[in-house]
């Protein structure tokens, strides 16, 4: 088998046993650089369950010497196996780092300016990065169908230079940015799939559960963040293997608009699996502090789409609302 088939099995083995690629990958690592003599101590190792490390050396018994001694890789695979872990490394990971902001920086003069409209203010370069290599390093990437609800920072593409997704798709209210996304995707032949479309709109229905992993950076205000993940729970597979990835900034004066997040979250039936505290930097966005976090949620049964507020969706549009209503003669 070549490594590409090794690599294909062992995605297949980690959705059997239900765990991202990048968690079969680590267990494997785990074997490659300790000397483990009992199953008690591979479970301690690794950390995974009892139930699931069954399943697993049952479905790697193929590229698994029988434990017995100590777990080891069988000698014909060692070679492919070291060479898949290889490409995993960290090493790896600051390679593409430095492509994506290399690539980031020749399109900078290409960028439309900023629509305040849209509550656009543009990522850094190295910022835009990290998000596409944290999803990927989470396993959210790899072999994945990811979608984007907006993309100014240009996210998909730097998912897109990883060239592990299976497919990235871009929903984008802004023609300029879809053709900003088109142009270059067309020009290092990426296969980043744009539709143009305001998510206020019906999404069209063949959308539905198509994806296993969508990010989000979407407007600051309750009734953005609401519409913007009811859109991606429509899109998510209904799978416990699915994630939603969202920014949201707020001030550290006001920490009780954390809880409103966190109240729409618990509402749509997610679980906030990790939070990031200024992931996110951007240039502009100083009520803010110029920065957001990053939450990474995941899917669950009780996974439901919520009415959101009846209210604007951008902070440019409520701002220009209280100032009318400032206005209005009492």
């Amino acid at each position: 088998m070549e490594q590409k088939n090794l690599k294909e099995d062992l995605n297949n083995i980690a959705q059997k046993v239900e765990l991202r690629e990048t968690q079969l990958l680590d267990f494997l690592a785990v074997i490659d650089r300790k000397e483990i003599k009992d199953k008690n101590k591979l479970i301690r190792a690794a950390g995974i369950p009892k139930a699931t490390i069954n399943k697993i050396l049952e479905e790697l018994k193929e590229y698994l010497e029988p434990l017995g001694q100590s777990a080891q890789f069988r000698p014909e695979w060692q070679q492919e196996i070291h060479k898949l872990l290889a490409k995993s490394s960290k090493e790896n990971s600051q390679y593409l780092e430095e492509k994506i902001c290399a690539l980031f920086a020749s399109l900078r003069n290409k960028k439309p300016l900023p629509k305040r409209q849209y509550d656009q203010f543009y990522a850094t370069d190295q910022t835009t990065a990290k998000r596409a290599l944290t999803i990927s390093r989470n396993g959210d990437l790899d072999g994945r169908k990811i979608a984007l609800l907006g993309d100014d920072d240009l996210t998909s593409v730097a998912c897109a230079l990883t060239g592990t997704a299976e497919k990235i798709t871009v929903l984008e209210v802004d023609g300029d940015i879809i053709e900003l996304i088109e142009e270059t995707s067309q020009n290092l032949n990426l296969g980043i799939e744009t539709i143009k479309l305001d998510l206020r709109d019906k999404l069209p229905p063949e959308l539905a559960r198509q994806y296993d992993t969508v990010f989000t950076d979407p407007p600051y205000t309750p009734a953005g963040i609401s519409l913007f993940l009811n859109s991606a729970l429509f899109l998510l597979k209904k799978s416990p293997l699915s994630r939603i990835y969202f920014c949201c900034g707020g001030s550290n004066r006001a920490r009780e608009k954390e809880l409103i997040i966190q109240k729409i979250v618990n509402e749509k039936g997610l679980l906030i699996k990790e939070k990031f505290s200024d992931f996110n930097h951007y240039h502009g966005a100083q009520s803010i502090g110029s920065t957001s976090s990053l939450y990474v949620c995941d899917w669950t049964t009780a996974a439901r789409g919520t009415p959101p507020p009846n209210l604007p969706i951008y902070t440019f549009q409520q701002q220009k609302e209280m100032n009318r209503k400032r206005k209005k003669p009492f």
